[in-house]
């Protein structure tokens, strides 16, 4: 083996030639680039907590009957979520008074500059392009706002901000991201219900269970409200506003009727019919079981917005409201164009508006429940005990069906009252699906 001379290090006559380290592109000043996405955690961040509280009372009223009602709460507290400090600003600079001023002036003179004056931010206006007018027309300050912040102009972002003057930070906190969450305590849910139930316990064949729970839930965290799970990155509404986040849970749901059923046949050795039955033709009638669940539930909360960027620019703006109705609990079929429209379409177009620019509306975004659910599922099954091998196994034949009546749930979509296919309906849960099926147990 040979031993080779160690590579000498950088000599102190040397340190120009290496220093200063090159700093890697990724760890580099990205500039005012208004891209990606930053989370910070707000300094008192804690643990979310939940409080429940119950009372209930039951009472067996008949051999084998029992009835009870319980009273159930929750209510859970500092729940996480993301508060975007980049929401673009357009009240305290002055611009949504500009632009409510370049939008008349839009439709009285065919220009946003022309006509009354926009004060100190005219020459911004002017930096506008024309496809930006029909965003004007329709009040998408907040789209007009991202807008001019984000687009490049001779390739620099943000350059119709510089090109007048106007500082980096006129719209968003920190222009060198798109969205900075911080991300604190900031939801809360509450839950309210009464259950009542009764059960038949298994006896001569027959056991019987169903329950009726009347509740209502709320609920002011944004990314909850959302997708039912807890995220980061779904804003408020506004900022300055907080409460017009509170809103029906996605979950709520005001009446839900439960049952489920089993029902020995009376058929074979010892029962009702042909209670006198040999071996045989006990082992073919005999034994059969039918169980069934049904499943009603009013409509889940409708999510109702306008489409339009008025306030927001991640967030369109819900519309004004004229309390109306509150639930759009049926859909009515066409069969000649295979399609559905709530009862109550009609109605819907009168009863929504848009707010104007700078506006999010008086609509609580899932303030109605949308259509209503009823399902039957039924099945009928046999269970054979064999011997294997000296060993007790079993099989067990079964026929089931879902939806075995064949009814039609439609799946009630979300609202965008700005569209042209409003109340329409293009969803539903399938139809009746039948299954045979064979289990082998030992």
């Amino acid at each position: 083996m040979t031993l080779q001379p160690a590579t000498p290090g950088v000599r102190l006559s040397q340190l120009n030639q290496v220093l200063p380290i090159t700093v890697p592109t990724a760890l580099q000043t990205q500039g005012n680039i208004r891209q990606g996405s930053a989370y910070v955690a707000a300094p008192n961040l804690s643990t979310p907590y939940v409080q429940e509280w119950t009372f209930g009372l039951d009472r067996e009223i008949f051999h084998d009957w029992k009835v009870s009602a319980t009273y159930v709460g929750n209510h859970s507290v500092g729940l996480w979520d993301g508060k975007d400090l980049n929401q673009v600003e357009i009240r305290a600079n002055g611009f949504l008074s500009a632009f409510l001023v370049a939008q008349q002036n839009l439709a009285a003179n065919g220009k946003p500059t022309v006509g009354a004056s926009l004060g100190s931010l005219q020459s911004l206006f002017a930096e506008l392009p024309s496809t930006q007018y029909t965003a004007i027309t329709l009040g998408q300050a907040a789209t007009v706002a991202n807008y001019l912040d984000t687009t490049a102009v001779s390739g620099v972002v943000g350059g119709y901000l510089t090109n007048v003057g106007l500082p980096a930070t006129f719209f968003r906190y920190n222009p060198q991201f798109k969205d900075v969450y911080v991300v604190g305590n900031y939801g809360q849910t509450t839950w309210n219900g009464l259950k009542l139930e009764v059960v038949h316990r298994e006896r001569h064949g027959i056991y019987l269970q169903a329950n009726y729970t009347f509740s209502k839930g709320f609920t002011d965290a944004a990314a909850e409200a959302q997708d039912n799970q807890q995220q980061f990155t779904t804003s408020f509404r506004d900022n300055a506003n907080h409460a017009l986040d509170r809103q029906l849970s996605p979950l709520d749901a005001t009446h839900v009727i439960l049952a489920n059923g089993l029902y020995e046949l009376p058929f074979g050795r010892g029962k009702l019919f042909l209670g006198k039955s040999n071996s045989i033709v006990d082992n073919i009638i005999g034994g059969w079981h039918l169980n069934g669940i049904f499943d009603f539930t009013t409509g889940r909360p409708v999510s109702v917005t306008t489409g339009y960027n008025l306030l927001n620019q991640s967030t369109a703006s819900v519309p004004n409201f004229d309390h109306s109705f509150h639930n759009l609990s049926h859909a009515t079929k066409n069969l000649a164009t295979s399609s559905a429209t709530f009862t109550s379409a009609s109605v819907i177009s009168a009863a929504f508006s848009t707010p104007a620019a700078g506006q999010f509306g008086n609509f609580t975004e899932q303030n109605i429940h949308g259509l209503w659910y009823t399902n039957l599922d039924a099945g009928l099954y046999k269970s054979f005990g064999i011997r294997v091998w000296g060993e007790e196994a079993q099989i067990q034949l079964r026929g089931d069906y879902y939806n075995v009546l064949n009814h039609t749930n439609f799946v009630t979509p979300s609202i965008t009252t700005t569209s042209g296919t409003i109340g329409n309906v293009t969803k539903s849960d399938p139809g009746r699906i039948g299954q045979l099926s064979a289990k082998f147990t030992f």
